[in-house]
C-alpha cells in the first residue's frame, strides 16, 4: 500500500460513510488501506481545519441525498391525505358515510407521516451536529 494516495475528496466519504453507520472494515478495504488508516482520518477530520472542511461537505451531501426520498414521500402522503379530505367533504355533503377501508389507509398514512417526521428530526439534529 505503500505510495497509494487516497484523495481528499474520497477520504471524505469513508469519514462519513464510516459516521453514518458503515462497516469500517468494509469502507477500509474497499480504499484499499489499513483500518487504522481510516480511523486516523476519523481522527483528522476532528482535529484538523482543512480535512474538517470537505468532510463536512460530504456529511451534508450525503444527508441531503439520504433525505430526498423522505420528502417525496412526505409529498406524496401529504397530497393523498389532500384527496382524502376532498372526497370525504363531498361524501358527507352528499349525506354519505365514511368508508372504514379509506379510513384505515388514512390512518396508515398519519402513522407512516409520523414516521417520517420522526426521521426527518433526527436527520436534522445530525446535520446541526456534524455542521
Amino acid at each position: 500500500m505503500s505510495g497509494y494516495k487516497v484523495s481528499a475528496e474520497r477520504r471524505a466519504q469513508a469519514v462519513v460513510a464510516a459516521q453514518m453507520g458503515g462497516n469500517r472494515k468494509e469502507i477500509a478495504a474497499q480504499l484499499g488501506v489499513h483500518l487504522r488508516t481510516l480511523k486516523r482520518w476519523e481522527a483528522e477530520a476532528k482535529s484538523r481545519p482543512e480535512f474538517a472542511t470537505p468532510v463536512a461537505k460530504e456529511m451534508t451531501r450525503a444527508l441531503e441525498d439520504w433525505s430526498a426520498p423522505l420528502n417525496d414521500a412526505i409529498r406524496e402522503h401529504v397530497c393523498f391525505l389532500g384527496e382524502f379530505a376532498r372526497r370525504q367533504r363531498k361524501a358527507l355533503q352528499a349525506g354519505k358515510g365514511a368508508d372504514p377501508e379509506v379510513v384505515r389507509a388514512v390512518a396508515t398514512s398519519l402513522g407512516a407521516l409520523h414516521d417520517m417526521s420522526v426521521t426527518a428530526k433526527v436527520v436534522g439534529a445530525r446535520v446541526n451536529q456534524e455542521g
